[in-house]
């Protein structure tokens, strides 16, 4: 898997790629000063030396992975009809996730590491 999160969007197929941009758009205009790095390797962005969210392309759906049980329980009102792991939210081309679901778990994410000891 590629080191960094704009190399891997160069190695996803269509509608795949827009759909992980789109999610990767959206927190960056949370969390502008993130950066690219890698945790439990994959390409993910980071907050402060911290993961704040990898969107990988799995074989049946996209997971979203905030890295945060809890960054997840606080978006749950947002995610509604998507299925959700403990760590991951998963979601199609076809059932992306929306921009309000996407501003909730990266705000819930940045807060958590922006608290952190």
């Amino acid at each position: 898997m590629p080191n960094d999160v704009t190399e891997y969007l160069t190695t996803l197929a269509e509608p795949s790629r827009s759909v992980v941009n789109h999610v990767i758009a959206e927190a960056r205009l949370l969390v502008p000063d993130a950066t690219e790095g890698r945790s439990y390797g994959m390409p993910c962005l980071m907050h402060l030396g911290k993961p704040l969210l990898a969107v990988i392309v799995r074989k049946n759906w996209i997971a979203a992975y905030p890295y945060s049980g809890k960054a997840i329980a606080a978006a749950q009102k947002e995610l509604a009809g998507f299925d959700i792991t403990s760590g991951s939210v998963h979601f199609t081309p076809d059932h992306p996730l929306p921009a309000r679901a996407i501003q909730a778990l990266v705000t819930a994410r940045r807060s958590e590491i922006e608290n952190s000891d």
